[in-house]
């Protein structure tokens, strides 16, 4: 008797392996950044801003890899194949703009950094700036992730991820709602260091569905070029 590939078993299996290949290489791109935080965190002192700042500089890319690949299997409906393939292919393609943004991304974080360190402890106000602006950053950037196109500069994707998030603003709310759901998930006794393996492709996919069922037109202008 020999096993159904197509069968719903085997559907679900291929589902999480693209689950947790796309939330692997992540991870792996994100590996400089969790180094820094084991070996050195963040301290009030030069060597370990610019190095906090400079290990954030994958993230970027490998948010755009993240997306794109499970862009393709909410799109497909199951597995679509090739997710390292995606990943790599995601990065590579993306706009000249969007690769200004990643590199602005850093430099932006070593100045919130800097304020942190140098007024952070006298003037109450600066850290809540710090996590308003901060926030503020990673839901542009997932934003101009999702819109991402090489027909558009930096200045049009900016334009419509503001415009799309000034009219429907829940959904970049729901963008920090399932980030913040991520996170404690990862934080649960026993299993969170397990469900880490697939809890960022978890995410990128809930966020995709949120962007095609309440249509952020962002995310719909990159499907139509």
């Amino acid at each position: 008797m020999s096993a159904r590939l197509d069968g719903p078993v085997a559907r679900t299996a291929l589902v999480t392996w693209h689950v947790f290949v796309a939330s692997a290489c992540f991870l792996g791109c994100c590996a400089p950044y969790f180094l820094f935080e084991r070996l050195i965190g963040w301290q009030p002192s030069h060597g370990a801003l610019w190095l906090g700042a400079l290990s954030l500089m994958p993230v970027g890319p490998a948010l755009r890899g993240l997306l794109a690949t499970m862009h393709a299997m909410v799109g497909e409906g199951g597995y679509p194949g090739r997710p390292v393939g995606r990943f790599a292919g995601a990065i590579r393609q993306s706009s000249r703009g969007l690769r200004v943004l990643w590199w602005s991304l850093p430099a932006l974080a070593l100045l919130l950094a800097y304020d942190l360190a140098l007024y952070g402890a006298t003037n109450p106000a600066v850290p809540v700036l710090a996590v308003t602006v901060g926030t503020l950053l990673g839901l542009i950037l997932i934003g101009a992730t999702v819109a991402d196109t090489r027909h558009c500069g930096l200045a049009v994707t900016l334009h419509m991820v503001l415009r799309s998030a000034a009219r429907r603003p829940h959904i970049p709310l729901a963008w920090l709602f399932l980030l913040l759901a991520a996170v404690l998930v990862t934080d649960l006794p026993l299993v969170g260091p397990s469900l880490l393996l697939f809890v960022p492709a978890a995410w990128a996919a809930a966020v995709d569905v949120v962007n095609r069922s309440w249509g952020f037109a962002a995310a719909r202008a990159r499907e139509k070029t």
